[in-house]
């Protein structure tokens, strides 16, 4: 293969190949981390089931393949992935809005009377949640 500013070039379709794979690599890495150090939120309980050791071990072997991951990036031209902050925010905010949506009346009536009290409760909190979704997605879609 060609080299090019000291970088050994692959074909295109091996070029784009590589690059999903590495990049599919790298974001599990990512996750990893992001899981050992993410706590639990009032709807999401998270067991504590990883001993310290091997957390440490955890992050110590995922430093070691992003430096592998840097690693062949300086050897071979890979295409990044451009994700805009803006745009993965808004599309976060429009789904978690079309779930809300989706209870209202029409959406939960499968599964039985919901007493009068559970209604209003339920359908109070459900328009506050969705008017800040609404709002936040209004940020995120500002140009």
């Amino acid at each position: 293969m060609p080299e090019h500013a000291g970088k050994i070039l692959l074909g295109e379709n091996h070029r784009l190949a590589v690059s999903v794979v590495i990049r599919g690599t790298e974001r599990a890495c990512e996750c990893v981390l992001e899981m050992l150090e993410r706590r639990g939120t009032l709807m999401n309980e998270l067991r504590e089931d990883i001993a310290p050791e091997e957390q440490a071990g955890l992050r110590e072997l995922a430093g070691e393949l992003k430096e592998e991951i840097r690693k062949l990036g300086e050897k071979i031209e890979l295409e990044k992935n451009q994700t805009s902050r803006r745009r993965t925010i808004a599309a976060l905010l429009s789904a978690a809005l079309i779930d809300l949506q989706e209870t209202e009346d029409s959406g939960l009536r499968g599964y039985g009377e919901l007493s009068p009290q559970a209604k209003k409760t339920l359908y109070e909190s459900i328009d506050r949640m969705t008017a800040l979704l609404e709002e936040m997605l209004a940020i995120a879609e500002r140009r």
